[in-house]
């Protein structure tokens, strides 16, 4: 669970899961809680400007890659 950090309160989002891959494991955390709690476009917009590989999943099921993600899947 991600919190809201206006609220503390569980996010509310239509984001199911975020996965960012980046040279730096913190900086790929943040990236991800802060396009998890941004919501589907504006995180997208966040990973794109931020340029990095990465793959947003929206509540229903749509997968957005982002960067060079499909590069880094099997």
């Amino acid at each position: 669970m991600t919190t809201g950090p206006a609220t503390g309160a569980p996010a509310q989002t239509d984001v199911a899961a975020v996965t960012v891959i980046t040279h730096e494991a913190t900086e790929a955390e943040v990236l991800a809680k802060a396009a998890f709690v941004a919501g589907g476009d504006e995180g997208l917009e966040l990973l794109a400007d931020a340029r990095v590989a990465a793959l947003l999943i929206t509540a229903d099921r749509t997968r957005h890659r982002v960067g060079d993600f499909e590069e880094h899947e099997r």
